[in-house]
C-alpha cells in the first residue's frame, strides 16, 4: 500500500473506485485533513520529527493527533508514529516509553520507529501495533531491516517502510512491507501514483493477501 500525501486528493478520486487497497493517506501534524474527506481509505500517522528536526514540537504533534482523532475513523487508522529520534535507536525507545501509552490511550494502533542499532536491543514487541522502518538508507536496505520487517510481519504487525521514494527503490525490499511513504510521491503525485499502480498490479498476487484483507 502506498501512503499519499495531502496534495492528491484529487488523484484519489480517480483511483480509490479500481484501487480501494493500493493506497492510503499519510497524515502528519501539518496535514491533518480535518476539513477533506479520506475517501473511505485507510491512513496513518507520520510525526513529523524527521522533516522537523529541531523545529518539531511535542504539543503541536499532540494536538495535532486529538484533531484527527475527532476527524477521522479510529477503526481506519492503520498506526500513529511514536515520537522518535532519527538515526538513534536507544533515544527512540526511551520516548516510546511516553509516547507509546499516550497515542494507545487516545484509541490509535501505535507504531514504533526501527533506528540504526535496533537489532541490537529490547525490542518491546508487545507494546506496538506496527513496526516503521526508519533510520539511515543504507541501514534500511539492509540485512538487519530485512530481519526486522520480516519478525514484525510473522508477529502479525503491520511493518511499514518510510522514505520510498521511486518503484526502484521498492524493489531493493528484500522483505516487502504492508506499506510505504516517500517524499517524491508529495511532489509529484499523479506521475508516480500511477506508476505505483502499474508496479504493484504486476506483483500480484505477492501483495494481494495483505491488501485486500484491509477490505
Amino acid at each position: 500500500m502506498l501512503l499519499l500525501p495531502g496534495n492528491a486528493t484529487q488523484l484519489i478520486q480517480e483511483l480509490n473506485p479500481a484501487n480501494p487497497t493500493h493506497y492510503g493517506w499519510l497524515l502528519t501534524p501539518r496535514r491533518t485533513f480535518t476539513k477533506q474527506s479520506t475517501h473511505g481509505l485507510h491512513y496513518a500517522v507520520d510525526n513529523d520529527r524527521y522533516s522537523m528536526g529541531d523545529q518539531w514540537k511535542p504539543d503541536v504533534f499532540f494536538r495535532a493527533i486529538l484533531r484527527i482523532r475527532e476527524a477521522h475513523s479510529l477503526t481506519k487508522c492503520l498506526f500513529v508514529l511514536a515520537p522518535d529520534t532519527p538515526y538513534d535507536a536507544p533515544a527512540t525507545l526511551r520516548q516510546f516509553q511516553y509516547w507509546g501509552h499516550v497515542i494507545r490511550a487516545l484509541g490509535f494502533p501505535v507504531a514504533l520507529a526501527a533506528q540504526d542499532g535496533l537489532e541490537n536491543l529490547p525490542i518491546p514487541w508487545s507494546h506496538f501495533d506496527a513496526l516503521f522502518i526508519g533510520g539511515s538508507t543504507d541501514w534500511k536496505l539492509g540485512s538487519a531491516a530485512t530481519d526486522l520487517i520480516r519478525e514484525s510481519k510473522e508477529r502479525g504487525k503491520w511493518t511499514h517502510v518510510g522514505r520510498v521514494n521511486s518503484t526502484f527503490r521498492a524493489s531493493r525490499l528484500i522483505e516487502p512491507p504492508d506499506s510505504v511513504d516517500g517524499t517524491a510521491w508529495a511532489k509529484h503525485p499523479a506521475h508516480y501514483a500511477k506508476q505505483w499502480r502499474h508496479w504493484i498490479e504486476a506483483r500480484q498476487p505477492q501483495f494481494t493477501a495483505t491488501l485486500w484483507s484491509l477490505q
